[in-house]
């Protein structure tokens, strides 16, 4: 994996940590659990990263 799929793969995984954490935060708060709409952000980002890693060509893109 190249390092452009890695960044793109951190990136991933922080903002749905960031997004988790803040639903956390909001169910706790609110008294009940909310719906988990970190998916919506999360599922469709990691599916496109996830067919990119699989049937990608795995080389970076040179300009």
């Amino acid at each position: 994996m190249h390092t452009g799929m890695k960044a793109a793969w951190s990136a991933w995984a922080a903002a749905s940590g960031i997004n988790w954490v803040i639903w956390l935060i909001v169910s706790i708060t609110a008294g009940h659990t909310i719906y988990p709409w970190p998916l919506w952000v999360m599922g469709p980002w990691g599916v496109i990263l996830l067919v990119s890693t699989i049937f990608g060509d795995n080389k970076p893109k040179q300009g």
